[in-house]
């Protein structure tokens, strides 16, 4: 893995839009210009896929959607505890949370050349 596992800013470092997100520059910079923001994301989350122009304007006509930026920064800061939840789900959120820890042998796939995340050791 070339990802540490704790310590020197590398996680962080391959997060960094994640934190951007949180702060109302990252929305202005979202919504100022969501299509190449995207596209350096995905890049950088998938390194050795070249994808072409055609493939990605497939998908970038999703980012058009008028809720595109709300979302988004919605669930980036929702992940990080910065915002609440939509409360439709909030009785769904707490069965679950109080469900037991999964210890039986379990299968995950994680993608080799994640540009974020290494894949997950098998032991764990």
């Amino acid at each position: 893995s070339t990802q540490s596992t704790g310590g020197g800013g590398h996680e962080e470092e391959v997060v960094w839009y994640q934190y951007y997100f949180h702060s109302e520059r990252g929305r202005a910079g979202l919504a100022k210009d969501r299509k190449a923001l995207t596209k350096l994301l995905w890049q950088l989350w998938s390194p050795t896929w070249r994808f072409d122009d055609a493939t990605f304007e497939r998908s970038a006509a999703a980012f058009d959607h008028p809720d595109f930026v709300d979302v988004v920064i919605h669930s980036y800061r929702h992940r990080f505890g910065l915002v609440p939840g939509d409360p439709a789900y909030a009785d769904i959120e707490r069965r679950l949370a109080a469900q037991p820890t999964i210890t039986v042998p379990a299968i995950t796939f994680d993608g080799i050349d994640d540009g974020v995340r290494p894949p997950a050791d098998a032991s764990a």
